[in-house]
C-alpha cells in the first residue's frame, strides 16, 4: 500500500507487548531530501534547514488511519560552536496523535547499476546506496514535542569535502529517514497488568529487600550512592556507563521513560541483551538519573545539574528535566549565565533560555565584562534575542 503525504509504508506489520493480549498495526514510512550544494551553502554555525513529512498511523481505538506531522532539521555547519566540524539532524513529531516511533537517518549515495551489463548504466536497474545509518526510537507526547531527537555529529564535513566520497550526488546531500509508527494507548507500563486467568496481579519489583547484585562496584559514589540500590534485587537489565554496571529493572526504568519503554518493548540489541551501553553521559549522572527514578530524590543537584539534565534529555525523563531545569535557574548567576544560555539552546531548554536572556538584560553592563561573554558573542543569533530583550533604546 502506498501512501502519498511524504511517506510510505509497503507492507505491513504488527506487535504484541509484554504484559499484553493487543496486537498494535505498525506502519512504515520513509522521506527523502534532496539538499542542493551542500557544501557551499551560507547557514553558518546554528543555522537549520527544516522540512516536514506525513505519515499515517493506526488509531488506537477506532484502528483508523490518522495522519502524522514530522519535521526534521539539519544544521549544515553543526548544531553549536563545539560541533561546527559536524553536520547534526535532529526528528521531532509536529501534530497527529502519540506514537512510538523508530526513526532511522542515512545518507544516499549516487546510486551502483544492478544490471546484469554495469557498463551499459540501464537507469531501471540504478540503486542508491544507503551510508551511514543511524537509529533511534522515542515517543513524543503531545507535551513534549517541543523536543527533539538526533546527533549532533551525524557526519564529519570532512568527510563530505574528501575528493571522490561516497555521499554527494552533484554536489547534493540526500538524506533518507525511515520511521516505524505505533500507536498504543496512554498507559504508563504499571497500569498494563497481565490477563490472569486465576485473577492474580502483577507484583511489584520492589516489594521484597535484600543484598545488592553490584557487579560493576560503587567506585567511589559514596555511601549514599548505594543506600537506594542496595535494596534492589531480581534485576533484569544492566546500564554500563565508564565501566561502571547498574543492574536495575526494565518496569521501573520504561515507568520513568517512554525511551527505555520503546527500547525495551522492541526487538532491539538492547531489550535482547539485557544491556545498555551508555557513552555520552557520566557514571555519575546516570547513578542520579537511577536514583530519581526509584526514589524521586536526587543528591547534590547543585553540583550534578546540567549532566543530569542531559541524561534527562537523553532518555526524555520529563519531571527530572524540570527539576535540573529548576536548579540552573536558581544557580544562575553574572559568572555562568552565558554559558547556561548556550547550554540552553544545544539542549533546547526554553525555560531556562528565557531566563537566562531576562537575567542578562536586567545586569547587561556585569555579563558583557564577564568572560563568558565573549564566548556568547560568536553566537549573532542568541545576542539577537539578548539585545531585543533589551528594549529599543539597545536596538
Amino acid at each position: 500500500m502506498m501512501w502519498n503525504g511524504g511517506g510510505v509504508f509497503s507492507h505491513s506489520r504488527s506487535s504484541t507487548p509484554k504484559n499484553s493480549r493487543l496486537s498494535h498495526p505498525i506502519t512504515l514510512g520513509k522521506h527523502d531530501w534532496t539538499i542542493e550544494d551542500f557544501m557551499t551553502r551560507d547557514e553558518g554555525v546554528g543555522v537549520s534547514l527544516n522540512t516536514k513529512f506525513t505519515v499515517p498511523a493506526h488509531e488506537v481505538k477506532s484502528g483508523a488511519l490518522v495522519e502524522t506531522i514530522w519535521r526534521i532539521k539539519v544544521y549544515p555547519r553543526g548544531c553549536d560552536a563545539d560541533h561546527a566540524n559536524y553536520a547534526s539532524i535532529f526528528i521531532n513529531q509536529v501534530a497527529g496523535p502519540p506514537v512510538w516511533v523508530k526513526y532511522t537517518f542515512c545518507i544516499l549515495g549516487p546510486p551502483n547499476n544492478l544490471g546484469p551489463n554495469p557498463g551499459l548504466n540501464d537507469p531501471f536497474r540504478m540503486q542508491a546506496v544507503e551510508h551511514n545509518a543511524h537509529v533511534g526510537s522515542v515517543q513524543f507526547l503531545a507535551d513534549r514535542r517541543k523536543s527533539s531527537r538526533g546527533w549532533k555529529k551525524f557526519i564529519g564535513l570532512a568527510m563530505l569535502r574528501a575528493p571522490n566520497n561516497p555521499f554527494l550526488q552533484d554536489h547534493s546531500l540526500v538524506i533518507r529517514c525511515r520511521v516505524e509508527l505505533e500507536c498504543r494507548d496512554q498507559l504508563h507500563p504499571e497500569a498494563s497488568t497481565p490477563d490472569n486467568a486465576g485473577g492474580g496481579s502483577m507484583a511489584s519489583p520492589l516489594t521484597t529487600s535484600g543484598p545488592m547484585r553490584w557487579t560493576g562496584g560503587c567506585g567511589g559514589v559514596g555511601r549514599e550512592g548505594r543506600t537506594f540500590m542496595d535494596e534492589m534485587k531480581y534485576t533484569d537489565v544492566s546500564l554500563v556507563c565508564e565501566e561502571r554496571e547498574f543492574p536495575c529493572h526494565k518496569y521501573m526504568l520504561a515507568r520513568k521513560s517512554d525511551v527505555f519503554d520503546a527500547m525495551f518493548s522492541h526487538e532491539f540489541k538492547e531489550s535482547l541483551s539485557n544491556r545498555v551501553l551508555i557513552t555520552d553521559l557520566s557514571s555519575e549522572a546516570v547513578l542520579e538519573m537511577l536514583r530519581f527514578m526509584y526514589t524521586n530524590r536526587v543528591v547534590h543537584l547543585e553540583r550534578i545539574n546540567r549532566k543530569l539534565f542531559a541524561a534527562a534529555d537523553k532518555y526524555n525523563i520529563g519531571e527530572l528535566k524540570d527539576t535540573c531545569e529548576k536548579s540552573l535557574c536558581s544557580n544562575m548567576s553574572i559568572d555562568n549565565v552565558c554559558s547556561l544560555l548556550l547550554f540552553a539552546r544545544d539542549r533546547m531548554a526554553e525555560q531556562l533560555k528565557k531566563k537566562a536572556i531576562e537575567f542578562i538584560s536586567r545586569n547587561s553592563v556585569d555579563v558583557t565584562n564577564s568572560v563568558g561573554w565573549k564566548d556568547l558573542v560568536h553566537e549573532p543569533a542568541l545576542v539577537t534575542e539578548v539585545v531585543q530583550a533589551m528594549g529599543p533604546k539597545y536596538m
